[in-house]
C-alpha cells in the first residue's frame, strides 16, 4: 500500500503542475490516460473520506 500511496502522490504533484521534474514529466507523459482516470477516482475517494 505504501508504493500505491507514493504513486498517487506523484500523480497529484504532476497533475497540479508542481514538482515537474524530468522524471515526473516522463512519468506523466507515459501514464497520461491511466493517471488521469486514477487521479479522478482518488479525488472522489478523498472527498468521500473527508465527509
Amino acid at each position: 500500500t505504501q508504493r500505491r500511496r507514493k504513486t498517487i502522490a506523484v500523480l497529484y504533484t504532476t497533475g497540479n503542475g508542481h514538482g515537474t521534474t524530468g522524471k515526473d514529466k516522463l512519468l506523466c507523459r507515459r501514464q497520461a490516460r491511466q493517471s488521469k482516470r486514477q487521479a479522478a477516482t482518488t479525488h472522489q475517494m478523498m472527498i468521500k473520506s473527508a465527509d
